[in-house]
Formats: structure tokens, sequence, C-alpha cells
């Protein structure tokens, strides 16, 4: 996940390597145009929480299939 122009280079590395490259929503416009996905969320409220979830459902999974705490 990246948000700024700091993150361009990497970005695009993961996009050629093959993997997954996310934005926040508030994210800059260069990097959201390199994102594979954004966020509906914003950095610093929720991004991170949101693409884990992300995560979790493409593998069929939810909060409830992980031990507390």
């Amino acid at each position: 996940m990246g948000d700024d122009i700091n993150d361009f280079e990497s970005m695009q590395a993961i996009n050629s390597a093959g993997g997954i490259t996310i934005a926040p929503q508030n994210a800059t416009r260069r990097i959201k145009g390199i994102a594979q996905t954004t966020t509906t969320k914003s950095g610093g409220n929720g991004a991170i929480r949101e693409f884990a979830e992300m995560i979790l459902d493409a593998r069929g999974q939810d909060e409830s299939t992980f031990p507390p705490g």
C-alpha cells in the first residue's frame, strides 16, 4: 500500500512482479493511477483494516476464524 510519490517506484516494481498494489482513498493521483485498487477509506482512517478485510474475503475467511487476542 502506498499513498505518495515516494512509493511510486516500489509500486511499479510490485506491479511488474505480479504483486498487488493498493492505495488509500486520499493517495495522490499518480499513486492511484498505478494502484490496482483503491480503498474507500483514507490512510489513518481505516484503509489498512479495509485492505485486510479484502484479503480475508478473498480467502473466504472473516475475523471469527481467528482466535481472540
